[in-house]
């Protein structure tokens, strides 16, 4: 379970993109976190993982505090969070094995036919086994955003924060990224929180959404439950919704 109590973060007098957050994950769920561009979605995500530091508040992972932890607490957490940034994020230099081989040695000290079992195990999961020798520049979007899921998934996470999975995909690949979340829900009971603009991703993933406007989340529910609201921002998206689906 990922617990946000009563979060602030204020960068100018302009700039405040919480302002009292409250939201709950349940674990072995998918939220997704929706809102218009520049409310602080993305501010939220960095926060749990103690990129960014919220003014005040409390941030609880598995019951363990984010804000204020000491290093040894706070690497314990990122060992237990991982984050799958926009891009993938692959060193451009090393080859798709060389770059989950990474996290292994650096992260678990893995090394040896151990790691090099596990590389080929999660390049399997993800449906990519042939690209183990590939480098970043020789893959499509969605295969660099597939390799992102593995390196970040490859240490075993029990949480998964997805900072706008499906952006510039075309819709073919959006469903194969999709479904591959679901999976790893369902596959391995990762609990997922996810930003996303994109309708049809959020029809595939989600068990529950909240909105945030102006700093607060202003609703939290079941997918169905934001459909039918009295929210001008979610009966628009959920008409999107429903064309993408």
């Amino acid at each position: 379970m990922i617990e946000l109590k009563n979060l602030y973060k204020t960068f100018s007098s302009e700039l405040r993109p919480m302002r009292g957050i409250d939201l709950t994950v349940e674990t072995g769920t998918n939220m997704v976190v929706l809102g218009r561009s520049g409310t602080g979605k993305s501010v939220l995500l960095k926060s749990i993982v103690g990129l960014l530091i919220p003014d005040r508040g409390s941030i609880k992972v598995a019951g363990t505090e984010v804000v204020g932890a000491d290093p040894k607490t706070l690497q314990m957490i990122r060992r237990k969070v991982g984050y799958v940034f926009q891009s993938g994020a692959l060193y451009d230099s090393l080859t798709v094995g060389e770059n989950l081989m990474f996290p292994l040695q650096k992260t678990l000290g893995m090394k040896g036919p151990e790691a090099v079992d596990r590389v080929m195990h999660y390049l399997e999961r993800v449906g990519l086994p042939d690209k183990v020798n590939k480098m970043p520049s020789e893959l499509s979007g969605g295969q660099r955003k597939r390799i992102g899921v593995a390196r970040t998934i490859i240490v075993e996470p029990e949480y998964l924060l997805y900072d706008e999975p499906t952006t510039g995909l075309d819709p073919g690949t959006t469903k194969e990224i999709s479904e591959l979340i679901v999976q790893l829900r369902d596959d391995l009971g990762i609990t997922g929180i996810a930003v996303t603009h994109d309708p049809y991703c959020l029809h595939i993933i989600a068990d529950r959404i909240a909105f945030l406007d102006e700093g607060k989340i202003v609703f939290e529910g079941t997918p169905e439950e934001g459909k039918h609201s009295d929210i001008d921002f979610l009966k628009i998206f959920f008409t999107l919704e429903s064309s993408a689906a």
